[in-house]
């Protein structure tokens, strides 16, 4: 039997949002943010301490801070979170 030795914890996840930061939207249908569904983003801009400027992949979109569903410094932190959504763990 296997036994789990080591957890990694989440270090400043769902804080303050600040520049640099990697973002988790939450999807939402009334939103129009479906396209964003599974991907990380990375803060570019903070305009008037409510919008985002955020950089994808392949777009930069603003948004209200609103709809951030998890932020973190480390990247790795987010990808994880993904990663157990997708596997419902």
């Amino acid at each position: 039997m296997k036994h789990v030795k080591n957890f990694k914890l989440f270090e400043e996840l769902n804080k303050k949002p600040e520049i640099g930061d990697y973002v988790i939207i939450r999807v939402s249908e009334e939103c129009g943010t479906e396209e964003f569904q599974n991907k990380i983003g990375i803060i570019k801009n903070i305009i008037n301490n409510t919008l985002l400027s955020i950089d994808f992949e392949d777009t930069n979109e603003i948004f209200h801070k609103s709809l951030i569903e998890n932020i973190s410094k480390n990247k790795e932190d987010l990808k994880i979170l993904l990663q157990t959504k997708k596997y419902n763990l």
